[in-house]
């Protein structure tokens, strides 16, 4: 039916690792949810952002608690779909606890979410109390059936932020130092790092390991936990090959330089000089190797990756391009939304054919 969060569970406002906007912005839609055509709240933000942890500090001020709903599972049809959130809602009325309805991959498919959406918008009208609900981002048509719904941006956390919940996760001498190199290498969420650092310590128990996890526990952690389909349309690619053995001319090992130090400072850059909210668009780094077959294109685009740590996986445009219109539009779009999630980098290789 869902899960109960009681007010005496939740986390205290202290530890909460949530931008102080964030929190004020949600406590004040909060507190006028009850009102007679108040606010429903929807909290927007990829997984793991704390959404439900906010949700629950700011709730637990009033003595009240939180049970979840996930209307993803509970979508196969219209007669279960209203049958079952009527009665998560009448739990939460029972339990005294503010229903939050997760919405996050329903609201996303229209072919799921617009047989049940008409009915969804009456049983909310019909709850005796505030309702909240979780996407994972703006909704638009989740307000043509759901009436007084009011955004709240749960934004991806920042570098330093993610430090932050590293350490703290971690709890040990060498934590910030491990969290600097992580944050470095991927974005993750406070929910994931959690879990991440509960799967590596697991793990070590599992193998019989002794003493503190170290950062290699932690990549292959969050490797596991990105879910993604990029296999399907690219290969992983890696080298054996150190930069000792590279022989290239000098202006070529510069250009090569900068590319490594842009990619490793591109944060310190955006976040800690405040480069980021200057440039909405264009942040991403897009590199040309040119030259005959044979002279170490594809090397060193792996030798680059290595010395990164991410993961290179090469994509053969021939694969996606396509002759009928449109198809090789979204065969990219494929691409690009599968490298995202498994946060790796990415080589079009003959790229001109």
């Amino acid at each position: 039916m869902g899960r109960y969060l009681p007010a005496e569970r939740a986390l205290p406002r202290e530890r909460l690792q949530l931008q102080a906007d964030t929190l004020a912005e949600l406590g004040a839609v909060v507190a006028r949810a009850d009102e007679p055509e108040g606010p429903r709240p929807c909290l927007v933000g990829p997984l793991g952002t704390g959404r439900r942890t906010a949700l629950g500090t700011v709730l637990a001020a009033q003595g009240r608690g939180v049970f979840t709903v996930e209307l993803e599972r509970l979508a196969q049809d219209e007669k279960t779909f209203v049958s079952r959130v009527a009665g998560g809602l009448r739990e939460a009325v029972l339990r005294g606890a503010v229903p939050l309805l997760r919405g996050d991959t329903l609201f996303d498919d229209r072919q799921k979410w617009d047989p049940v959406a008409e009915r969804l918008g009456e049983l909310v009208d019909r709850h005796p109390g505030p309702v909240v609900f979780t996407a994972r981002q703006p909704v638009a048509h989740l307000a043509q059936n759901v009436r007084h719904v009011v955004d709240v941006a749960f934004p991806a956390p920042t570098t330093g932020e993610q430090r932050a919940a590293w350490e703290a996760a971690l709890n040990q001498p060498d934590g910030a130092q491990i969290g600097r190199a992580l944050s470095e290498r991927f974005t993750v969420t406070p929910g994931s790092v959690h879990h991440a650092v509960a799967d590596a310590r697991a793990r070590r128990r599992f193998v019989g390991l002794k003493g503190p996890i170290t950062e290699d526990d932690l990549v292959q952690a969050v490797r596991r936990r990105l879910d993604h389909a990029l296999s399907n349309v690219a290969e992983p690619f890696s080298t054996s090959v150190e930069w000792r053995d590279v022989v290239l001319p000098d202006e070529v090992m510069e250009s090569l330089k900068d590319i490594i130090a842009q990619a490793k400072h591109r944060e310190r850059v955006f976040d800690d000089w405040g480069m980021r909210r200057k440039m909405s668009y264009g942040r991403g780094l897009a590199c040309m190797f040119s030259g005959p077959p044979g002279t170490g294109k594809t090397m060193m685009a792996a030798l680059i990756a290595k010395t990164l740590g991410r993961e290179l996986y090469k994509v053969d445009v021939s694969r996606i391009v396509s002759k009928w219109v449109g198809e090789t539009e979204k065969n990219l779009a494929r691409v690009f939304d599968e490298a995202e999630k498994a946060q790796v980098i990415l080589l079009f290789d003959e790229a001109d054919s």
